[in-house]
């Protein structure tokens, strides 16, 4: 190979790399749960979709999202769906045909969670827990300590299941049901966590659900970023 052609190739090379997306960072990983349990209404479920869209349209360039459901049997029902990734925009592309493309995956995805939730039929209890571990499964699959992972949970956040009922926890009895699950939960390292939907109960079971679950996220190295009623604004929490 002559001088002429490697200084050529040394110079294509980088271009190639900005109009495939190569060396672009890798963006996030966003995994979202959605409540299906007999406790919730279906016109929560439908708000917690309203929710979903927005972080749908937080989502940018390299995110990846998936979703699953959580009901009486999460680890065992575990299907994900609604899957669909944004790639890197390349530098020498068409900005207009690329957000078109962009937008047939948005628009796409949301159909298709909008179509589960709505057809979902309601399960008995509530199992949480065994969302975390399908999480750590679902994580473990990309590349470990590159990108940010996200776990994304729509629920009241009341775990009931024949090993842990949270449905009468008060500040004062956190540590004992906290005992109960503490040697089974997974790790979330390098997870960044938000839960939306715990309201419409009294500031001492708020404050106990909230203390219980930061506890837990925390003992599987997670981070929770958000706990609350209602998730706005996706983007100032994960970035």
């Amino acid at each position: 190979m002559g001088d002429h052609v490697r200084k050529r190739m040394i110079v294509l090379l980088p271009l190639l790399f900005c109009v495939t997306g190569v060396s672009a960072a890798h963006g996030r990983d966003i995994l979202v749960f959605f409540d299906s349990s007999g406790s919730t209404r279906r016109e929560v479920l439908m708000d917690y979709y309203k929710q979903y869209r927005e972080v749908v349209g937080a989502m940018r360039e390299g995110d990846t999202i998936a979703c699953g459901l959580i009901n009486a049997n999460t680890r065992g029902t575990f299907a994900p769906f609604g899957s669909f990734s944004i790639r890197q925009k390349g530098t020498l592309e068409s900005p207009s045909a690329y957000k078109e493309e962009v937008d047939r995956k948005r628009n796409g995805g949301l159909l298709v969670v909008k179509r589960v939730l709505s057809e979902t039929i309601p399960s008995g209890n509530t199992d949480i827990l065994s969302a975390l571990g399908q999480a750590q499964t679902h994580f473990s699959r990309g590349t470990p300590g590159v990108g940010k992972n996200i776990l994304v949970i729509f629920s009241d956040m009341v775990e009931e299941t024949a090993t842990l009922n949270l449905t009468k926890l008060l500040p004062k009895t956190v540590d004992n049901h906290y005992a109960k699950v503490k040697g089974m939960l997974p790790k979330l390292s390098n997870v960044k966590v938000l839960a939306a939907g715990v309201h419409g109960v009294s500031p001492k079971t708020y404050e106990a659900l909230e203390t219980f679950w930061r506890k837990v996220f925390a003992e599987c190295s997670a981070e929770c970023a958000f706990f609350g009623a209602r998730l706005y604004d996706f983007g100032k929490w994960v970035n």
